[in-house]
C-alpha cells in the first residue's frame, strides 16, 4: 500500500501487509503522533484493487486490498490550540449566560435555566478534555501553570468536585443552592481557568 503524507510518498511509514485498513492507519496514525508530532486531520484512499466494495467498513478491509492511500496531517500543537481556542470561547459563553441562568431559575423559568445551565456544564466538560488531550501530548505539564495560589493540577480536583455538588443540587431541584452555586463557586472559578487559558496555549505554540 502506497502512502502519501501532505502530498509527499512515505514508504519510511511501516504498514503491515496482514493488518485491517483500520489497524494499518491507526499504525500509521502512532508514527506520525511520536516520530512527527502530528495527527491526522484527512484520511482519502486513492486507488483499490478492482471491484472492491466501497460500502466496508476500515476494519472490514484488508491492506491489500488498498493500493494507495493518502493522507493530510496537522501539527499537534496547532491542532490542541484550535481546541483549547474552542473549550475557551465556550467557557466565556458559559459566564456570560451566568446571570440569564439565575433570572430564569428566580423567575420560575425552570426549563431554561437548567437547559443553559446543562449546556454551560457540557462546556467545561470539553474543557477537560482539551486539557487532557494537551497533557497527555507531553507538551502541557499542569504542574508548572500557576493556578489560585497553587498549579492547574492541584485545582482541577476542586473543579471537579464544584461540578459534582452542582449536579447533585440540579438532581435535587435544589434552585437556592443552584444560585449559590453559580454566584460564589462556578463563576469565580470559571474567572481563573479562563485566565490560565491563553499560558496553555502559549505552550502548545511553543512560546
Amino acid at each position: 500500500m502506497k502512502v502519501t503524507i501532505d502530498g509527499k510518498d512515505r514508504p519510511d511509514l511501516l504498514v503491515e501487509q496482514d493488518q485491517t485498513l483500520e489497524q494499518a492507519l491507526l499504525a500509521i496514525n502512532q508514527q506520525l503522533l511520536v516520530g512527527e508530532k502530528r495527527i491526522i486531520s484527512e484520511i482519502k484512499v486513492d486507488e483499490t484493487v478492482a471491484g472492491l466494495d466501497m460500502n466496508l467498513t476500515p476494519d472490514q478491509v484488508s491492506v491489500q486490498d488498498v493500493l494507495s492511500v493518502s493522507f493530510q496531517t496537522q501539527d499537534i500543537g496547532e491542532a490542541l490550540v484550535a481546541g483549547m481556542d474552542a473549550a475557551q470561547a465556550a467557557l466565556e459563553q458559559f459566564k456570560a449566560s451566568l446571570q440569564d441562568i439565575v433570572n430564569h431559575i428566580i423567575s420560575d423559568e425552570i426549563d431554561q435555566g437548567m437547559q443553559g445551565l446543562k449546556t454551560g456544564i457540557e462546556s467545561m466538560i470539553y474543557f477537560f478534555d482539551a486539557l487532557q488531550q494537551a497533557t497527555l501530548s507531553g507538551i502541557v505539564d499542569m504542574n508548572d501553570i500557576t493556578l489560585d495560589s497553587g498549579t492547574l493540577n492541584a485545582y482541577i480536583p476542586k473543579l471537579n468536585e464544584m461540578l459534582k455538588e452542582l449536579v447533585s443540587a440540579m438532581n435535587n431541584s435544589d434552585y437556592t443552592l443552584i444560585n449559590d452555586y453559580l454566584e460564589y463557586e462556578i463563576e469565580p472559578a470559571l474567572e481563573k481557568i479562563i485566565g490560565v487559558i491563553p499560558g496553555i496555549k502559549a505552550r502548545l505554540r511553543g512560546e
